[in-house]
């Protein structure tokens, strides 16, 4: 089994007060070993809570994003082994020994629970990797009511990508070598499709995800105090940069004019 101080918990923050008590309540019971809590220049009293639970906290001079800070903390990490936890997940004592028999089988690897949220719904942490399909039916299930559509792209036989998969990094472990090596999360995704682009880069190399054999709770939503309408236009925003990287400026064009968003941003050529 891994040593607990061998195991870095890596915690991004912004605006997480409401959240971030608990989670590291539930670190704290469960492992000895180091908790980085990075901060993404925090409004509230996020970076005030994490001192006070006595962790080692690194303050960003801006908010950069998640994937920007995930890596800086993953860089400040002094072990062997990482665990991505956001703060509005509750971290369980069971995790490390399950975690510990996959890592210690394959450290080529990103290993995964499944998360339970507050209405009962059971996500799974092994996600299908993304085709065309299905970058097209996220960004119809969330910006328009076209349900026959949708259900036609779903059922689809090439919605799911066959060859590869990605973690929901909600809560993900890895070896620091392993992670550095496939580079670490994308940060041009300011939030969200970082994870999905980590498992594309996973696959590259040969790497798998792995589902273990445990479930975390996830308070979804709650790990960030922005409005609906933020979390939907950076997800509008991540899409579409993943349509263009990987299938190109035509078709992040037609995605834009679908999502007929007020997106203020703008796409780098």
């Amino acid at each position: 089994m891994i040593d607990q101080k061998e195991l870095t918990i890596v915690i991004v923050t912004y605006n997480s007060a409401v959240a971030l008590t608990d989670c590291l309540s539930s670190v704290k019971k469960s492992l000895s070993g180091p908790i980085i809590v990075v901060d993404n220049a925090s409004s509230d009293c996020s970076v005030q809570i994490a001192r006070a639970a006595g962790v080692e906290v690194h303050e960003l001079s801006q908010n950069y994003g998640f994937a920007h800070a995930a890596n800086y903390g993953a860089c400040a990490a002094q072990t062997t082994f990482l665990c991505f936890l956001n703060p509005d997940c509750i971290y369980d004592a069971s995790l490390l020994k399950t975690a510990s028999e996959t890592l210690l089988k394959s450290e080529r690897c990103v290993a995964v629970p499944d998360f339970i949220h507050d209405d009962g719904q059971i996500v799974r942490g092994c996600q299908p990797g993304y085709t065309w399909i299905k970058v097209l039916a996220d960004c119809i299930e969330n910006n328009r009511s076209w349900p026959r559509l949708l259900n036609i792209l779903k059922y689809s036989p090439g919605y799911n990508a066959k060859k590869w998969q990605w973690p929901l990094c909600a809560c993900a472990f890895c070896s620091k070598e392993f992670f550095l090596k496939v580079g670490g999360f994308d940060k041009k995704y300011f939030l969200y499709m970082e994870d999905v682009e980590l498992g594309n880069s996973i696959y590259q190399l040969g790497g798998t995800i792995e589902t273990l054999d445990a479930r975390v709770i996830h308070h979804a939503h709650t790990g960030s105090s922005i409005s609906a309408e933020q979390r939907l236009m950076l997800l509008n925003r991540a899409r579409l940069q993943y349509a263009r990287k990987h299938y190109g400026a035509f078709f992040e064009r037609v995605l834009h004019m679908l999502i007929n968003k007020n997106i203020s941003f703008s796409m780098e050529a």
